[in-house]
């Protein structure tokens, strides 16, 4: 009959997924139970019940321990290690294989009923991403679709500002409901959940990925046409978990006509190019002011670059967005929704199209 020795002896000889240690050499073995001669039960213990290298463990696990130790049934479960368990296993690796476990650990989220996820960004702040983030589900949302915003600008939201919103989502079931414009667009930003609007969010890297995570995985999106992930500026660890965990379909730029937006907006354009994450194009906002008085275009930042740009890294030009102090009153009032701009229509037709819709 076989002992437990025997079977911690045999999985010396496999290995754990993508590390040069044995699952025996890892000390991974959480519980072993010998049922019959020909039968055995064991649990390992796993960084995480949906660690993507479990079934792999598991497979190798059960073909070899049946090759060589003749046995007819092998049951493997996982249990998830304590933080002692998981200190003690990480200090079994080297540098190099601590970096590959961290890469590994990265979670991939399914599209749940969402057909299509695109992103709005700009390397810096204060250019309009979200007023081009809300304008543009708008328009969506005014041509038939059906359009969710998610405000992954978590210390610094301000899409429920741009949609008068102030209710707070409802929980049902485990599931977090959005809360709805008054055109339908569901939407669900931090300051939703805040006491006050004006509390600040003083949160380190993992919380703030783990609430993005909710609010993609808990929400209740339904079905919907288009959810739309307003970013906050910049290239940090939120560009870094959205573009390797969530399946977007396209990203879109902002950018306005100073040399250093334009600048700094190129270092968002190449990490999205690094990470291989699609690019729908560039707008550029605040591009100019059209005079009332003799509809000359004024040039108030200097010359537009985000032709420029966009050229430079072959990527479609989406517009170009003239500064409109309508603008300023529709967002302090809530009223996004009914703004008008032809020239943002074109721009939405134009992702519609990349999008196929």
């Amino acid at each position: 009959m076989v002992n437990k020795t025997e079977v911690i002896t045999t999985l010396k000889n496999v290995m754990f997924p993508g590390l040069n240690k044995s699952l025996a050499d890892l000390d991974l073995v959480k519980n072993l139970e010998i049922i019959d001669d020909k039968k055995i039960k064991i649990t390992f213990k796993t960084l995480a019940l949906d660690y993507q290298s479990n079934e792999d463990i598991k497979a190798h696990t059960i073909l070899y321990l049946k090759d060589k130790l003749n046995l007819d049934d092998v049951e493997v479960n996982f249990v998830k290690m304590t933080p002692q368990e998981h200190n003690e296993f990480m200090k079994k690796l080297t540098p190099e294989e601590e970096k590959k476990i961290s890469a590994s650990m990265i979670p991939k989220f399914g599209k749940q009923q969402l057909k299509n996820i695109i992103v709005v960004t700009s390397g810096k702040g204060g250019v309009g991403k979200s007023f081009v983030s809300s304008i543009l589900a708008s328009y969506l949302r005014r041509s038939g679709m059906s359009v969710g915003i998610l405000d992954a600008d978590i210390t610094g939201s301000s899409i429920a500002k741009f949609f008068g919103l102030r209710e707070r989502p409802i929980v049902i079931a485990d599931k977090i409901i959005p809360v709805q414009s008054k055109n339908g667009i569901k939407i669900i930003s931090m300051n939703l959940l805040l006491p006050e609007e004006t509390n600040p969010v003083l949160w380190r890297g993992p919380l703030i990925n783990k609430i993005l995570q909710e609010f993609y995985e808990r929400v209740d999106w339904g079905p919907l046409d288009i959810l739309v992930l307003d970013l906050p500026p910049g290239t940090s660890d939120t560009h870094l978990t959205i573009y390797q965990s969530y399946p977007v379909d396209g990203i879109i730029f902002v950018s306005t006509p100073q040399d250093l937006a334009a600048m700094i907006v190129e270092k968002g354009i190449n990490m999205a190019k690094i990470m291989n994450v699609p690019i729908f194009g560039l707008v550029e906002n605040m591009s100019h002011l059209v005079c009332p008085y003799c509809n000359k275009e004024i040039e108030l930042y200097g010359p537009p670059q985000g032709a420029k740009v966009a050229e430079l890294y072959n990527l479609n030009f989406l517009g170009k967005i003239p500064l409109d102090p309508k603008i300023s009153t529709f967002t302090d009032e809530g009223r996004i929704e009914d703004y008008s701009n032809d020239i943002i229509k074109e721009i939405s037709d134009k992702v519609k199209e990349k999008l196929k819709l």
